[in-house]
């Protein structure tokens, strides 16, 4: 009779609460990707040889996002490892090794998100520190020159409209891939969508409007309408939706400080 009494309070008071973290989780998990796709690293052939490589790589890093990164004494049979501190507007690990004990030619690999990947790859290509042949190129497209973004408009975006500030971001931007925008565009427009029909279906509302069993033995009334509420409704959709955004915030402020820095240092892009 106990666990029936609990079973069935359970199965009447759902948690409004694990229900929108459930949604947030997958949401967060559906922009972040997986890091196993074949876009996320790039490996090439470096110019110079260890240890020189460490010290021109370190320079190279240090342009770009100065007193953002770290050496890692871990470096997953590497010899050197390069990676971003959480205040970097980018996301990179950089690995640092010869190719066997028998072949002492250097490489460099980089894993990242799509867009930091290509970002990095074409710094090292026109600094010169990996082989340009085995570059891919946009074939028939100039190298372009990137204009600076404004964090204003990107973040009136975010607030308002989050999947407009994804094109935003994006647009004749190197930051972004093709896939990372489309992928992220339909995550948040997908998201306040949901949000917004979830909250006129009563999805957050923790006690079901029929009555269960439990309320049916001990003659108790339904808990609530099914009737659009913004009192009961309007907290919870606000709440995930202000989330939402401060996800958006940071990952736009990250884009357009480090899109920015690239202006600042004049490097040139094949843009897709």
């Amino acid at each position: 009779m106990k666990y029936f009494f609990c079973k069935q309070a359970f199965r009447a008071a759902p948690s409004s609460v694990l229900r929108i973290w459930i949604f947030l989780v997958i949401f967060l998990f559906s922009i972040k990707g997986s890091a196993l796709r074949a876009e996320n690293a790039a490996a090439y052939a470096a110019t110079v040889q260890l240890p020189a490589l460490r010290w021109e790589m370190e320079k190279i890093i240090y342009r770009l996002d100065p007193n953002n990164y770290r050496l890692e004494e871990e470096t997953e049979g590497f010899t050197h490892l390069i990676t971003n501190l959480n205040s970097s507007p980018f996301s990179y690990d950089i690995y640092l090794g010869n190719i066997s004990e028998k072949i002492p030619t250097a490489i460099v690999r980089v894993e990242a998100p799509p867009g930091d990947v290509k970002v990095l790859i074409r710094i090292l290509e026109l600094e010169k520190m990996i082989i340009k042949e085995e570059v891919p190129t946009e074939s028939g497209l100039p190298a372009s020159i990137l204009d600076t973004k404004s964090h204003l408009i990107s973040q009136t975006l975010n607030w308002t409209m989050p999947w407009a500030a994804v094109l935003y971001n994006s647009y004749h931007s190197p930051r972004l891939t093709s896939g990372q925008t489309i992928a992220r565009f339909f995550a948040y427009l997908g998201a306040d969508l949901f949000l917004i029909w979830a909250a006129g279906r009563n999805f957050f509302i923790p006690y079901n409007a029929e009555r269960t069993d439990l309320e049916k033995l001990l003659a108790m009334p339904p808990n609530r309408s099914t009737r659009w509420s913004l009192k009961e409704n309007g907290i919870d959709v606000l709440a995930g939706m202000i989330f939402l955004r401060t996800i958006g915030g940071i990952q736009s402020l990250n884009t357009i400080r480090g899109h920015n820095r690239l202006v600042e240092l004049k490097y040139t892009f094949y843009l897709e």
